[in-house]
């Protein structure tokens, strides 16, 4: 089945949201910035504000959750000034080819070919599907591409699901919002 669809900023977006809480990288990433802050903030407090250990204990704890949210929106942060800089590569039109062997993503400039057995992480919101085949790639399937009557679009699913439970992957739901509540949270900064 071949379908067409746009890979827009805030579909990567929405995947790099998903990765921070996904991939191992990130979750490791997170504790040692959140111990990091927590230690370097509780030796602060101890040694030049001279608060009670408790109180210390307490800041301390803060900040680990402070640094692990802080360190989910800089990495989106990050991630949107790439896209900005150079796009040519990850946005723009995608045809993309599904069949029971896998999927092949096709843009201007690159191609993908992904085996369903590839797959390690499947996860989904809204508006699509992130195929995560490392901690380190992932691919984003849309969910409602451009080129599909209302049958189609159910075979479309069910070709993608069935495939995924093949390989004894689960698709999850993302635990996040959506990417244009995302988008506008980075416009604050």
């Amino acid at each position: 089945m071949v379908v067409n669809y746009k890979i827009e900023m805030d579909d990567l977006l929405a995947l790099q949201k998903d990765a921070v809480d996904t991939t191992n990288i990130h979750k490791r990433n997170k504790i040692i910035g959140g111990l990091l802050g927590a230690i370097l903030l509780f030796l602060f407090a101890i040694n030049f504000v001279k608060v009670t250990l408790g109180t210390a204990l307490v800041f301390a704890i803060a900040m680990f959750f402070l640094c692990k949210s802080a360190y989910k929106l800089a990495i989106v942060r990050q991630t949107k000034k790439l896209i900005e800089k150079n796009h040519t590569l990850t946005i723009g039109d995608c045809i993309s080819t599904i069949s029971d062997k896998g999927f092949i993503r096709e843009f201007k400039n690159t191609s993908q070919n992904i085996s369903w057995s590839q797959v390690k992480i499947a996860k989904e919101d809204e508006e699509r599907y992130f195929l995560y085949i490392s901690d380190i790639q992932a691919s984003i399937l849309k969910k409602i591409p451009n080129n599909l009557t209302e049958s189609e679009l159910i075979k479309y699913h069910n070709l993608i699901r069935e495939n995924l439970l093949n390989e004894g992957i689960v698709l999850k739901k993302t635990k996040r919002i959506s990417s244009s509540e995302a988008v506008k949270s980075l416009h604050k900064f």
